[in-house]
């Protein structure tokens, strides 16, 4: 992609998670981030180990407590002990489960009521035990019993004693004439209520008996909420479902938009902040790729696409080789007494030519050195040099310009000095093409020996070339 993603995508590196609204994952846009199936955003509070191990442990201490009915003041260690495992028990599944829960309360209170009798409306030690119903005080442990099955009978194993099961019926005909209170669902379409383990009713609300009860919201067969409480008479036990998956989901088109920012549901915000932030949502966005959004509260913020810059370049270095043309008039004027003829092939040649330089760019300027290397072909392409005869031609010099465009100056060796112009195209990402005229100025000597000093014939080059440009 050309375009980068500043500065959200780099809260990504201390990890976060990512969710995928209408696209295939793809782990290369935030790497550091794990993305999320959205489905599983989902509040799933199915039966788990926990709620089996409490039923199971529910199970062992009512068949371990059964003995102390015969032991001093065993009916305490009864009451305390099917307590704490009673109030472990926080979901119903079946039948089965709520008939153990209900010969749990049973006995429980068969023990409050054996052990405090008529003291269970002013006992301290009974607070706990006791509850008031149409302003009487009864077993509170048989008013949940009820609560769960109010037409169903103790069996003689949780309620052996008679005067236990006269104060029973009694305290069972006072929450049959209470006001029934209400289970009220707040739950999305094809929800339903599960109350005690009972099959799900239809509606969103439920008439149930006073007592504490054990709410499910079932979507299908997952459970997706859960409460519990103490509902009173004509009271309500209100069990909200909180955002889910296709609430996360419904975003996407809105997102899609491409908003620079949007408000996103409160119970969608809640839902989010569960998972590992920072939560960044991607979503198919425009032809230049998906749009990403970070999650903050109750805010999505879309982060800004911007071009991606260049690497800053220090310098560059230029390298190339090529051909072209020289004029020399010292070509015939040197050669003159060793046969050169007096014609246009004496004086031009064909000059192939390297290129070496160095540049560097100062604001939108580039300040060069460089060394061009020209060897004319000419029959008489050389110059007297001592005792011997030059025909290398080297051109040490300084450009200044744009990267483009520069002005050159410098020595063309033996006796001129050059100036020039050259032009740069760029052919792909280093591969450029240049063209270069130079002319040299003859320069003037004294000679020993001679009134009349040496005067160097003016030359003329011109050349292009091909070769790379590498910034560094």
């Amino acid at each position: 992609m050309s375009m980068i993603l500043l500065a959200g995508l780099a809260q990504a590196a201390d990890g976060g998670t990512v969710i995928w609204l209408g696209l295939e994952p793809d782990p290369t846009l935030i790497p550091q981030a794990t993305s999320l199936d959205v489905e599983a955003l989902s509040p799933k509070q199915d039966f788990g180990p926990d709620d089996e191990a409490a039923i199971a442990e529910l199970r062992t201490e009512l068949e371990a407590v059964r003995p102390l009915v015969d032991e001093f003041d065993g009916e305490l260690a009864i009451m305390s002990r099917l307590d704490a495992a009673i109030s472990d028990v926080h979901v119903l599944r079946s039948d089965a489960d709520r008939e153990l829960l209900y010969d749990a309360l049973i006995f429980q209170g068969f023990a409050v009521h054996r052990y405090f009798q008529d003291q269970l409306p002013t006992d301290p030690g009974a607070a706990p035990y006791r509850t008031e119903l149409n302003g009487l005080v009864t077993v509170g442990a048989w008013v949940d019993a009820v609560a769960l099955d109010p037409d169903r009978n103790p069996s003689e194993a949780v309620l052996p004693d008679d005067a236990q099961k006269v104060a029973f019926d009694e305290a069972r005909a006072q929450i049959r004439l209470a006001p029934r209170a209400t289970v009220v669902g707040e739950m999305p379409p094809g929800a339903s209520l599960s109350v005690d383990g009972h099959a799900p009713a239809g509606g969103t609300r439920v008439k149930v008996a006073p007592g504490h009860h054990r709410v499910t919201v079932l979507l299908g067969d997952a459970v997706v909420a859960r409460a519990e409480g103490e509902v009173a008479a004509s009271g309500e036990l209100i069990v909200t479902v909180g955002a889910m998956s296709e609430d996360v989901t419904a975003l996407q088109p809105g997102l899609s938009a491409g908003p620079d920012a949007t408000a996103i549901p409160p119970g969608v915000g809640a839902l989010l902040a569960t998972v590992d932030g920072p939560v960044h949502l991607v979503v198919p966005g425009d032809r230049k790729g998906p749009f990403v959004y970070v999650v903050s509260g109750n805010a999505a913020t879309r982060l800004v696409e911007e071009e991606a810059s260049a690497p800053t370049e220090r310098f560059a270095v230029r390298v190339a080789g090529g051909a072209g043309w020289m004029y020399d008039g010292g070509w015939y004027i040197e050669n003159f007494s060793d046969g050169a003829p007096s014609e246009k092939g004496t004086v031009n040649a064909v000059t192939p030519i390297v290129h070496a330089g160095l540049e560097v760019p100062v604001g939108p300027a580039a300040l060069g050195a460089g060394l061009d290397v020209a060897i004319p072909q000419g029959e008489y392409a050389t110059l007297p040099t001592g005792s011997s005869e030059l025909r290398v031609r080297a051109h040490p010099h300084v450009a200044v310009g744009i990267p483009y465009l520069q002005a050159t100056a410098g020595y063309m060796f033996p006796w001129h000095a050059a100036f020039g112009l050259r032009a740069h195209v760029p052919l792909g990402d280093t591969l450029e093409a240049s063209a270069s005229g130079v002319y040299g100025a003859g320069l003037s000597f004294e000679q020993e020996g001679n009134d009349e000093p040496f005067q160097a014939e003016d030359s003329l080059q011109a050349w292009v070339t091909l070769g790379g440009r590498f910034g560094m």
